[in-house]
């Protein structure tokens, strides 16, 4: 028992004599600067400040090295050209030269037709011009001078209208129109005699005039 504390002292002062030997060395060796805690902020604010001059950095770099490329010449926009129109050549028309009619020949025939037309259109001394010269076409057709004839009768030219009646009659003698017609002329003018032997003549040559009479 006196054993065992005898051993606890002096194991006692072993370990005091280390904790005074420590204290000792403690104090004499350079005290170690105890680095201050950090603050959150502080280190988040240099952080942020880091990454911005990073930023800035690069974007530097960045416009170097666009202010180091050659400016690209502009490619000059290409206007297409257009497709002329394929119009059609207009093939030369030629001109319609109309054919001309041949001219109809005056004949004595024309000249009566015509005449006629004028006579019952009332345009009597038309019809008698027209009459006219298809006498001087054929002076020797009757009916030229029958249709004169009347003509003369309406424009109230009796003896004008008998003697056109005589050439008939005489180129043609059994035109019983024509011995009508002079009676009646003749009765116009007060030769009643004349007249009564043309009214015969007419009836003998044409029965319609016995009717008529």
């Amino acid at each position: 028992m006196r054993y065992l504390s005898t051993l606890s002292v002096a194991l006692i002062v072993h370990v005091l004599l280390s904790i005074v030997a420590l204290m000792a060395l403690a104090c004499t060796a350079t005290p170690a600067i105890l680095a201050p805690t950090p603050n959150i902020d502080e280190t988040i604010e240099a952080r942020l400040a880091q990454e911005r001059g990073v930023e800035a950095t690069v974007e530097a770099k960045a416009n170097e090295l666009v202010a180091d490329q050659p400016t690209p010449t502009p490619t000059p926009t290409r206007t297409p050209t257009p497709i002329p129109t394929l119009a059609p050549t207009p093939r030369p028309t030629p001109p319609l030269t109309p054919t001309p009619r041949p001219t109809p020949t005056p004949n004595a025939s024309s000249y009566a037709a015509k005449g006629n037309v004028y006579y019952n259109d009332g345009k009597y001394q038309l019809a008698r011009d027209e009459h006219t010269k298809a006498i001087r076409l054929a002076p020797s057709n009757a009916r030229a001078y029958y249709n004169r004839a009347l003509a003369y009768d309406a424009l109230g030219q009796d003896q004008r209208a008998i003697e056109d009646y005589d050439k008939a009659i005489e180129f043609n003698a059994d035109y019983a129109d024509a011995y009508n017609n002079r009676g009646v002329a003749y009765a116009s003018l007060g030769l009643y005699q004349q007249a009564i032997q043309d009214y015969d003549k007419a009836i003998e040559l044409d029965l319609f005039y016995a009717l008529v009479y």
